[in-house]
């Protein structure tokens, strides 16, 4: 997606400039920047989502001490640890 964003922009200028060459570095770098964006914009909205989508899980002091045993059972004993 991010791809489609960068090179529809820099055709866009390329366009806008008629192919002249010397535009090309002004338009590679317009293009890089509207996919930047694009891309910081979805990784804001992730961040936001995963904030107010995930519901914090809080463990009383049973529960944790219950968590951490069952584990530690899960591990292999080492001998000599």
């Amino acid at each position: 997606m991010l791809t489609t964003v960068s090179t529809s922009r820099t055709n866009s200028v390329m366009a806008a400039a008629h192919g002249n060459r010397a535009a090309l570095n002004g338009a590679l770098v317009q293009g890089f920047h509207s996919a930047f964006m694009i891309a910081s914009g979805l990784a804001i909205v992730a961040s936001l989502i995963a904030l107010v989508g995930l519901k914090k899980v809080r463990l009383t002091d049973e529960e944790l001490s219950h968590e951490m045993e069952t584990e530690a059972e899960g591990f292999p004993s080492m001998p000599g640890v």
